[in-house]
């Protein structure tokens, strides 16, 4: 299901409701698309937090990726420890890879899908929209819901935030029971 989401106003207000509700009532990934010029090409961006409910996103955003024959950058990010410090220093990159892709890696290596993994340190939201831009995502695949999520909220904090600010198409999947 595809459905247009306003940027600004009392627009966005409503859509992001509706957006919500669909979300609910729907037990498939639900895309919704940004008014305004899109991305042609470019990766499919997929956040991930180390969750099952994350990881929910992987299969979704792979099939996205062939179907635009695109790559896949997987995205982790760390929120900073008080001080700013970070726990990365602990793991090597393919220890991280390893961890976020997981059962996913057979599906992955079958597909032929290109993909990279990139870790970065902050906010969730700012380092996401980062990602997008940084490597001209064409599409956001991502659980509505990850680590931090809230009982009872339809979508999760970063997901609504995510669908209110970003410009590129996003695919919200369902996040599996943690």
């Amino acid at each position: 299901m595809a459905f247009p989401v306003a940027a600004k106003g009392y627009a966005a207000a409503v859509s992001r409701r509706i957006a919500e509700h669909l979300q609910i009532e729907s037990a498939a990934p639900v895309l919704f698309l940004p008014r305004g010029p899109g991305r042609e090409a470019g990766p499919v961006l997929i956040p991930l937090d180390g969750s099952r409910a994350a990881a929910a996103a992987i299969e979704p955003g792979m099939k996205a990726a062939c179907a635009l024959s695109a790559e896949i950058v997987m995205l982790y990010v760390v929120p900073p420890l008080n001080g700013g410090a970070s726990l990365l220093s602990q793991f090597t990159l393919a220890e991280v890879e390893a961890a976020l892709v997981g059962d996913a890696l057979p599906a992955l290596s079958r597909s032929g899908v290109p993909y990279r993994v990139r870790i970065g340190t902050g906010l969730p939201v700012e380092e996401i929209l980062a990602a997008v831009e940084r490597e001209s995502a064409a599409l956001i695949a991502m659980s509505t819901r990850g680590r931090n999520a809230a009982a009872g909220s339809p979508l999760g904090q970063v997901a609504e935030e995510i669908l209110s600010k970003t410009s590129v198409p996003l695919l919200l999947v369902p996040g599996a029971a943690q």
